[in-house]
């Protein structure tokens, strides 16, 4: 399929299940920020976050944004889907899901913008998240991947955001952390290992392709610092663990002094934010804070707090082409 916006490439190979960056050397790189504790700067006598987080499962993006895919606005009579995000805190996914959406008032059978043939009410009910008046709805991780193709884009059961409950994702992943470390919880309340998640055949989407796209706009300047992830393989499918990784390795990157002025020249207060997060991601490494220093800041510390995983949702542009935006919320750790 083809993509409207250019990106960042991650070649996957079918070695090993980290192939996307060169691992990070131990020693000082020119061009790379220095993380606090290790400048001969003074440090602020408080290392929180000056300005209180949003609760919001995303941030808003500039129109400006030149890598942002932003749904279509739709018209008369064709599909809106509207995710729950966290802007609804302690709102039921049914109460959620039963508000008229100003976009598609109407509940009977509508046709999507990507499809030319009408849903039938049991493919409506069927299509990733819902519609609006309805319950959302994913295909269960026992029978991932479908057989037949019913929606537009059906979304792996491991990536999708949790359809009866968005306060509490389904599966519990720190970004900040290698992928290995996600745990899902099933319907009985036990949580499990993701072991299926990262074999070759737990494909990403259905119908399979051989590249997707990753927005990710939460954070200090990610709406127009980096571009979005892509990820191609060459011919094989993406699969769901593809893009556990892809996130996790994008969001390793050192960040370098450029993109540090950037962020100071918007604001002195995202600056301090930045600095702070970097020193409290080193001061969370159990015995190994000295190497972490000595790797500099990361794009990770731009998103502060938020880097526990919520989900993704399918997202149409203009011009027919989809992306998958990525939504986090604030991690409990310490």
């Amino acid at each position: 399929m083809a993509f409207a916006n250019s990106g960042q490439f991650y070649q996957q190979s079918s070695h090993g299940p980290s192939p996307f960056v060169v691992p990070t050397p131990l020693v000082p790189i020119p061009g790379l920020v220095a993380t606090p504790s290790a400048t001969s700067q003074p440090l602020s006598s408080s290392w929180a976050p000056a300005t209180p987080l949003s609760s919001n499962a995303y941030v808003s993006t500039p129109a400006t944004s030149l890598f942002s895919l932003q749904p279509a606005a739709p018209a008369p009579g064709m599909m809106a889907w509207l995710p729950q995000q966290q802007s609804y805190p302690g709102m039921s996914a049914a109460a959620f899901w039963s508000i008229p959406s100003p976009a598609a008032p109407a509940p009977a059978p509508v046709t999507p913008a990507v499809l030319s043939t009408p849903l039938t009410p049991g493919q409506t009910l069927g299509v990733p998240g819902g519609l609006s008046g309805a319950l959302p709805f994913w295909t269960s991780v026992d029978s991932w991947p479908p057989t037949v193709r019913t929606l537009p884009l059906h979304l792996a059961p491991w990536l999708a955001p949790n359809p009866t409950n968005p306060e509490r994702p389904h599966v519990v992943w720190d970004i900040s952390e290698p992928p290995s470390t996600a745990k899902r919880i099933t319907g009985k309340d036990v949580f499990v290992d993701m072991h299926e998640a990262f074999s070759s055949d737990a494909t990403a989407v259905f119908p399979e392709t051989d590249e997707i796209v990753v927005v990710c706009n939460a954070g200090l300047g990610a709406q127009d610092m980096w571009p979005p992830i892509r990820i191609r393989k060459n011919g094989n499918k993406v699969a769901s663990g593809d893009v556990f990784w892809a996130i996790y390795e994008f969001f390793q990157k050192p960040i370098t002094c450029d993109e540090v002025e950037q962020v100071r020249r918007r604001s002195e207060d995202d600056y301090q934010r930045l600095l702070d997060a970097c020193y409290q991601r080193c001061r969370r490494t159990p015995g190994l804070a000295d190497i972490t220093r000595r790797q500099g800041v990361k794009r990770i510390d731009c998103l502060e707090e938020r880097t526990a995983w919520w989900g993704m949702v399918p997202v149409w542009g203009t011009d027919g082409t989809w992306s998958l935006h990525l939504g986090l919320m604030a991690s409990s750790r310490a």
